[in-house]
């Protein structure tokens, strides 16, 4: 439903078993706590094999940031072409 109110028509973070759904559905089932993240499993196994004891996604105190590929941010909704989170997003976050 956030998705269908928030996302543009045939966006590819519309579908229902992407990662923005699944995001939202966890979120519904049992709302995330500060300091969660959500994590690719490519991503995750990226971190594993470069950085063993830090965090996916991990911010300042573990100084380790894993950077997605494009075709992980796609299904979350990026825009690749101006580089950034569109407004939809923030405000499917926020009404999520």
């Amino acid at each position: 439903e956030l998705l269908d109110q928030h996302a543009p028509p045939r966006h590819t973070a519309r579908a229902n078993t992407g990662s923005l759904a699944k995001l939202l559905t966890w979120n519904e089932e049992k709302p995330l706590q500060p300091g969660e993240v959500l994590c690719h499993q490519s991503d995750y196994i990226t971190m594993k094999l470069l950085h063993n004891k830090k965090k996916c996604g991990s911010g300042p105190q573990q100084k380790r940031v894993i950077r997605s590929d494009w075709h992980n941010c796609l299904k979350l909704g990026y825009d690749v072409q101006n580089l950034e989170w569109p407004s939809w997003i923030e405000a499917c976050l926020a009404d999520a």
